[in-house]
């Protein structure tokens, strides 16, 4: 009686181990499968631009490394396309004008501005605030980049606005959004969203990120607002 016994408790235990690593089995599966649909959806939310090649290919070259540096050092990815962008405002204002690109720092972020030398004074007309590609997808990072936007249209009409509207463009990788700031009406588009009283609507959607710098309507977009800021150059 006692061995049947002993025999039973090792068949439940042994049964016990096989339930056990069907559950871990089961886990795994669940994770990979996670996984896999996190990058669908990802690259869903986030399609690959077709390059638009009348870029020069020094540009090209510039952003597609700028691409590659992201996705293998994450702990670097803000600056990743830093020096991409730099690269490419120079290409659009030259070196030997009266403008000149800064850098200046906002919280976590950096904003790319584009001066006027007016005299002894640098005037901002154009600016690009640089997130890092895979912060798209997180709606309080939009969020954020939309208020610092906002926040940095009120600080330059306050202080150095020699244009009747100044643009803000909002990059996250090569993905752009388009902000104005118009001084005769002191509006700023598009209209800021405001949280629901009761449920969280989304704040910065993905749709304002309509653009890329690598395909043709980015390349049109950046190019008009180019025309725009230099339209003073002289005055």
């Amino acid at each position: 009686m006692s061995r049947k016994s002993l025999e039973e408790e090792e068949e439940e235990e042994e049964e016990g181990n096989k339930t056990t690593l069907h559950g871990k089995n089961c886990k795994s599966e669940a994770l990979r499968l996670y996984l896999e649909a996190s990058l669908e959806l990802k690259e869903t939310e986030m399609p690959t631009a077709q390059i638009d090649h009348t870029w020069p290919s020094y540009i090209l070259q510039s952003f597609q490394s700028a691409g590659q540096l992201e996705s293998s050092n994450h702990s670097l990815s803000v600056y990743s396309y830093f020096g991409a962008y730099i690269r490419l405002l120079y290409h659009l204002f030259g070196l030997d004008g009266p403008f000149e690109v800064t850098v200046q720092h906002q919280q976590d972020v950096v904003n790319l501005v584009i001066t006027y030398l007016k005299g002894s004074v640098n005037y901002p007309i154009l600016f690009l605030q640089i997130n890092p590609r895979e912060w798209f997808l997180l709606e309080s990072k939009r969020r954020q980049s939309d208020n610092l936007i906002r926040s940095a249209f009120r600080d330059i009409r306050e202080s150095s606005l020699l244009t009747p509207a100044i643009t803000g463009i909002s990059v996250f990788g090569t993905r752009l959004a388009l902000y104005k700031y118009d001084k005769s009406t002191n509006c700023d588009t598009p209209p800021a969203i405001v949280p629901h009283r009761e449920y969280l609507n989304d704040l910065a959607p993905t749709e304002w990120w309509d653009c890329d710098i690598n395909d043709v309507s980015g390349r049109q977009l950046l190019l008009q607002e180019v025309e725009n800021a230099r339209r003073f150059e002289g005055n």
